[in-house]
């Protein structure tokens, strides 16, 4: 699994947890679950590589070989590199592998890429983002940022592989006249402007063809009616743009060039599709001098040219992959005790794994450090509180996820297996990691906070009230400040009817959902965290209109549509279902204070991201400190 990949699983369930308690949710209810056969493992047994086998990473040896202090515990460099290689190690083996083969090549064929060449590339590429003034070092910011990975690995890797394989491709490309030409006459050459209809089925096509041919000037109604192009039937069967010589299938542009003005064609069949085609207008060629022609050729030639480069040098890269020798030993136990502290061999060229290990740093370690400090944190408040999670802990954590995410079968019975499928993309190697970063610390936070965790009759009831009880039909306009909402309230009051208020809220409301549905908004219930707007809704009588809300930074008006009736009177009946979803959000809740409280009350030392942060105890004492450093300075005076 790439890191390029924006909806990458492990990365985002690690920045879940490295973040803030605000992003909990994430870990708690969006992460997938893992099968039950294989499924649940102590967090301590969880496949990893062991500090023996990393020994000193290469090139490490002049870097901080305690990477973080957590509450005066240390984790090492060696225990990082674990992790990364546990995470990353297969996917950055077969980047190194990758650009191993590509150096080799360009060795083999006497091809530098200087420095300069990858700065005129970055140029180029930040030129061709078409951000105005965005220089090369913005460019490289906002990518690094976007991929996750650093600006110098972007020149490395990104960029100099792109460079790299462009030169391998580039020794025997070459472009013919008749490419060139083919260009100039899709571009330059004579177009012709249609309408078409689009059909399914050959009689219907044949149906609509004798209708048109009857009355050509009703060609666009049918086209509108009944073409099943939804690109042209709303525009009469109008194409977007004329067709060139070139764009479209071979048998389709031979019947749109034969047409004259106003002339229907046959029924044309392309693919799994009947086509009718009505001539529009006819654009004669472009005609072009000698030396407007030398210039276009030249541009062409040039397109061309990156075309092709972009076509071949994925080739280049999958060839050099097919002839080479590829021993992965990282995978591969038996492989492992054979050749010790190796984790590839590329042409009987050796990658050390403690090259690996550090390129796994390099790339990753800053999150996964985050993410090994927020477990150290849990594992010492599970020392203290002598707790421990447990198997059936995390098999429970597990199916309450894929239950809440709906992952159900026909019988009400959570499918784990479908679950794990779905969100792993069946790949069996992310269940490990998984498991330790995510479902181990949310399951490690709910065996801290579950004992503390009660549901009262308040709770019930309000939990009934703000589920199943009345609520207020309104209709809404919401205004970005207050002088704005004071102008539409007077507007509104001085007409104070439902079509005036639904004008009102399509004009001038700044939310998507009540603008366009004329101040239409689900029903407003008891106790749904707004408090003055359920205050003001429920004040009101039908067809009345509110004052002014402040609801946190918008100033809302509301009309009174009147009140919807209880879903459910009883509350015996769904007092079972309300419990569980109470306790399932209060243990939610105290779970987020208890991530921050933890978070607060540590001093963390993080010397791969160089930052350093005081217990909530230590500031207290600082800052006592300083007030009577203070006082002292005064009563000396």
């Amino acid at each position: 699994m790439s890191l390029n990949q924006s909806d990458s699983l492990h990365l985002n369930l690690m920045k879940s947890l490295a973040k803030s308690a605000s992003i909990l949710a994430v870990v708690l209810f969006l992460v997938p679950a893992i099968q039950a056969r294989t499924l649940v493992q102590k967090q301590d047994n969880v496949t990893r590589a062991t500090p023996g086998q990393i020994q000193s990473p290469q090139g490490a040896s002049n870097k901080v070989q305690t990477v973080a202090v957590v509450n005066g515990k240390p984790i090492s460099r060696q225990e990082l590199a674990s992790a990364c290689l546990t995470r990353f190690g297969k996917e950055v083996l077969e980047s190194m592998v990758n650009k191993t083969l590509i150096e080799n090549e360009c060795t083999r064929q006497n091809i530098v890429i200087t420095d300069q060449e990858i700065m005129e590339q970055l140029q180029r590429v930040a030129k061709s983002v078409g951000v105005e003034g965005l220089s090369v070092q913005q460019y490289l910011n906002l990518v690094a940022e976007r991929k996750n990975i650093s600006p110098q690995q972007i020149k490395d890797e990104i960029i100099w592989t792109d460079l790299a394989l462009r030169r391998l491709a580039s020794g025997n490309l070459n472009v013919t006249d008749e490419e060139i030409q083919t260009v100039i006459d899709r571009e330059y050459g004579p177009k012709v402007q249609v309408r078409m209809i689009v059909e399914k089925s050959e009689q219907q096509a044949n149906v609509l063809l004798q209708a048109a041919r009857k009355d050509p000037a009703q060609f666009g109604n049918l086209a509108k009616d009944y073409s099943i192009d939804q690109s042209t039937a709303p525009y009469m069967g109008l194409a977007a743009v004329p067709f060139s010589r070139g764009s479209v299938d071979e048998n389709m542009e031979t019947t749109i060039f034969a047409l004259k003005e106003g002339q229907i064609s046959e029924v044309i069949k392309v693919f799994d599709r009947y086509y009718i085609f009505q001539c529009q207008r006819q654009f004669p060629a472009t005609e072009l001098n000698p030396e407007q022609l030398k210039l276009v050729k030249e541009r062409i030639h040039g397109a061309l040219i990156k075309q092709k480069l972009d076509e071949k040098a994925p080739a280049i890269a999958q060839a050099l992959q097919s002839e080479a020798t590829i021993i992965n030993v990282l995978n591969d136990p038996e492989l492992s005790k054979q050749n010790p502290g190796i984790a590839a061999m590329v042409n009987n060229q050796p990658i050390a794994i403690q090259t690996l290990a550090e390129e796994c740093i390099a790339r990753f370690g800053v999150e996964v450090l985050e993410v090994e400090i927020h477990r150290a944190m849990l594992k010492q408040e599970l020392e203290k509180s002598n707790l421990t999670v447990t198997e059936d802990d995390l098999r429970l954590e597990i199916t309450r996820t894929a239950a809440k995410a709906g992952q159900v079968d026909a019988n009400g019975k959570v499918d784990l297996n479908k679950w794990l499928n779905r969100v792993t993309e069946n790949d069996e190697s992310k269940i490990d990691y998984y498991v330790q970063d995510a479902v181990w610390p949310s399951s490690a936070l709910r065996k801290l906070v579950e004992t503390e965790v009660q549901v009262t009759e308040e709770d019930m009831t309000k939990g009934f009230e703000a589920n199943y009880g009345r609520r207020v039909r309104v209709l809404q306009i919401v205004t970005k400040d207050q002088r704005s909402c004071e102008k539409v309230w007077t507007m509104a009051r001085d007409n104070p009817t439902l079509e005036n208020f639904q004008r009102l809220a399509e004009t001038y409301s700044m939310e998507n959902s009540s603008r366009f549905n004329r101040g239409e908004v689900p029903p407003i219930a008891r106790y749904s965290g707004r408090p003055n707007l359920e205050a003001a809704a429920f004040a009101l009588r039908p067809n009345e209109i509110s004052g002014i809300v402040n609801d946190g930074n918008q100033w809302t008006i509301l009309y009174c549509l009147g009140m919807t009736n209880p879903v459910v009177k009883d509350i015996d009946v769904v007092k079972e279902e309300l419990y569980k979803e109470l306790i399932e959000r209060k243990t939610f809740a105290m779970m987020t204070r208890r991530l921050q409280q933890m978070i607060l009350d540590s001093k963390i030392d993080n010397f791969l991201a160089e930052t350093s942060q005081f217990s909530r105890s230590e500031m207290e004492a600082f800052r006592q400190s300083q007030k009577a450093k203070a006082g002292a300075a005064t009563s000396s005076r």
